[in-house]
């Protein structure tokens, strides 16, 4: 997932062209009624069609061929579309958990690998809202942050490239937010692992005012039915405690207290006025936020609902 800084970051090295055509149209609509009420008095910036040129992005595959710049094609041979400033007050924030435990993979696949791919999915989406996206990557030794700033697309997908899943959630976080009467997108891929209650403070802590948080829960398959064969050495990533058994032995036990952890998180997230939705990672993440965008899996839980 590595990727040299000089160079550019294109969406088809995350999706395939089909992927990214499947997402075009399909919109995040908002999960609380106010925010809808109060849409057409947005008065901050937005990108889109209109007359005031503000800049150029990069093709997409599924854009309108209309919008390209054959002038800067013929000097560059790369295709560019320009945009213009119309008006918004939506921020989406993409939130990931960069902590050890994010490391798990199964079949190839890792949640931190999901959480970038989903994320770069999810921000698609936002792009063609017309809406701004800015993107925190966190753990307790380090946050790498940039803010939804217009022009800043590939250095934010550079970052999400580059980074690594390390060290544990942080006990405490503040975000440095834009303000200015904003309404945020808030969006947390974890896997809501914590040893306290740091995770669960910092999803409350992002929803006063009217912002609209949502939780993407990450697990796997054989995560959640402990599917090994054979005497296994399970190893917690972030302490690195290690338990050896056989899972034959504890099976069935195990996905009780993984349901219990699936549930109890499902409801005290909902209970909070925060949105969940949990993904298994040998899924398609963009088919996954496909489903979710299209209302079609019983595994979406919205606040109020």
């Amino acid at each position: 997932m590595s990727q040299s800084k000089n160079k550019s970051v294109s969406l088809t090295q995350w999706f395939t062209p089909e992927e990214l055509r499947s997402l075009k149209g399909l919109e995040w609509l908002a999960r609380k009624v106010a925010h809808e009420a109060i849409s057409g008095l947005h008065g901050g910036v937005r990108l889109g069609q209109g007359t005031d040129f503000s800049q150029y992005r990069t093709y997409m595959p599924g854009d309108d061929l209309r919008r390209i710049d054959w002038k800067i094609f013929g000097r560059t041979d790369r295709l560019y579309l320009k945009e213009s400033e119309l008006e918004s007050r939506t921020r989406w924030y993409g939130l990931l958990d960069a902590s050890s435990s994010m490391v798990y993979e199964e079949n190839g696949m890792s949640k931190w690998q999901y959480a970038k791919i989903l994320w770069a999915a999810i921000a698609f989406i936002a792009r063609q809202q017309g809406d701004a996206d800015g993107l925190a990557l966190i753990n307790d030794q380090q946050v790498l942050h940039l803010p939804p700033k217009a022009g800043m697309e590939n250095a934010r997908m550079q970052m999400l490239f580059q980074a690594d899943s390390k060290g544990k959630w942080p006990e405490k976080i503040q975000l440095p937010l834009q303000q200015g009467g904003f309404q945020h997108k808030f969006i947390l891929i974890t896997d809501l692992y914590e040893h306290t209650d740091e995770l669960g403070a910092f999803i409350r802590s992002l929803l006063p005012a009217r912002n609209e948080v949502m939780i993407f829960h990450l697990m796997g398959k054989k995560e959640l039915n402990l599917d090994f064969s054979g005497v296994t050495v399970f190893e917690d990533a972030e302490t690195g405690q290690q338990l050896q058994t056989d899972p034959n032995r504890i099976r069935s036990q195990y996905e009780k207290q993984a349901t219990e952890f699936i549930r109890s998180s499902r409801d005290q997230i909902l209970k909070w006025g925060a949105n969940y939705y949990l993904c298994t990672i040998e899924d398609s993440p963009v088919s996954a936020l496909r489903a979710f965008l299209k209302g079609q899996s019983s595994e979406a839980y919205v606040a109020g609902s």
